[in-house]
């Protein structure tokens, strides 16, 4: 009965068809609690209740179905904390609560030691988009076949717990703004299956492992935000996967990999507002970027040819640091460039006439410069 425009409460009596496996109420606009006699389906492995108006706490009931395999609730107005019988539901792989408001701390959530059974075969578990405080439960180790978790856009605080890092199964790490502290310890570079790890808007500190990459697929990597020092570390793309890294906005320093710069599925490369320093390397030839953000660093000498091969570039911002030299005409053959900042850096001389072939740019800064000689007629307006 999904995506229509149901209304009014689920009913009760619901609970009464005892021979149903599966039910599909989402996207429709129920309202009220969730009744507790859904409890009594035993044979139930799938309940999907997502995108409506529901309220009120999640029912502990729903937690004693021996077969329950799929439950999904996000996207309500659900209250309180998760149900600290949540272990009970054995065969649960896959479990999605966000967008909602809990509010549980560490303690009072149904993933803690105290549980005598635990859900240990669950495969993803999304309690994002929350008001969850508190740390981390480590009890969240226990989910030796978990692949996917996403806690993101909460209240947690405190270190990530090492029981979490050590999660072999996990293929996503997903803990963006919240208000998490403490070091990346050794045993995320040994996450074999990790391929999605987000930190961004958090207080992390100390050096990033220089292992991170070595073993793992790594597609995206995004630490923007934090409180990471020490270099880059040179194994980001070592399986030749990356295809985001956002490094910016932490107090990084040293030169930027040529491993990394030269990763050739890099789609996107942000490295803004940290302590960064020597030349620009080489990136060509690497089809794939499109966005390349170094801007307020301290790089120096001249811009590379390199990337006027980079066709799919569309924004390029290397402001405020220290190059040096000309505008290499090589740029005039980013034909899908929009965004172009070069704005206080020490260049000099003219404006290549070539920059004129670019068709889509909408943003062009220059300022801050030692530039000379006429504008190219094209750019005059």
């Amino acid at each position: 009965m999904s995506s229509n425009n149901f209304s009014g409460i689920i009913p009760s009596s619901l609970g009464n068809c005892s021979s149903l496996v599966y039910i599909d109420l989402s996207e429709n606009g129920f309202t009220g609690r969730i009744p507790d006699t859904l409890g009594s389906l035993k044979s139930l492995a799938d309940l999907y209740l997502y995108n409506n108006f529901l309220t009120g706490e999640l029912p502990k009931s729903l937690f004693q179905i021996p077969a329950l395999n799929y439950l999904l609730v996000e996207q309500n107005n659900l209250t309180g904390s998760i149900p600290q019988n949540v272990g009970e539901a054995k065969e649960l792989l896959d479990l999605r609560l966000f967008d909602n408001q809990f509010s549980a701390y560490e303690e009072q959530f149904g993933f803690s030691h105290h549980q005598k059974q635990f859900i240990s075969n669950l495969n993803l578990l999304k309690l994002n988009d929350n008001q969850l405080g508190g740390g981390i439960p480590s009890a969240l180790g226990k989910l030796k076949k978990l692949e996917s978790l996403e806690l993101f856009e909460n209240r947690f605080s405190g270190e990530t717990p090492i029981e979490v890092w050590k999660i072999q199964s996990l293929t996503q790490l997903l803990v963006y703004k919240n208000n998490l502290t403490g070091k990346l310890p050794v045993e995320i570079t040994e996450l074999k299956n990790l391929k999605i790890v987000t930190l961004f808007n958090n207080s992390f500190s100390g050096v990033i492992p220089p292992g991170l990459g070595l073993n793992s697929n790594l597609e995206i990597v995004d630490f923007i935000g934090n409180k990471f020092t020490g270099e880059i570390p040179p194994n980001l793309c070592h399986r030749k996967m990356l295809t985001v890294s956002n490094l910016g906005s932490n107090r990084l320093h040293g030169k930027i990999p040529t491993s990394v710069a030269q990763c050739k599925t890099l789609n996107r490369f942000i490295l803004r507002e940290n302590n960064l320093s020597g030349p620009l390397p080489d990136f060509s030839p690497n089809q794939d970027l499109s966005f390349l953000d170094f801007n307020s660093n301290n790089f120096e000498g001249p811009i590379p040819r390199g990337l006027g091969s980079c066709r799919n570039l569309t924004t390029i911002n290397l402001s405020r640091n220290k190059l040096t030299g000309q505008i290499p005409q090589e740029l005039g053959n980013l034909q899908k460039l929009s965004h172009l900042n070069l704005g206080y850096n020490l260049l000099n001389g003219p404006v290549p006439s070539k920059l004129s072939n670019w068709k889509e740019l909408t943003t062009l800064v220059l300022s801050g410069n030692r530039f000379s000689g006429v504008i190219p007629p094209d750019r005059r307006s």
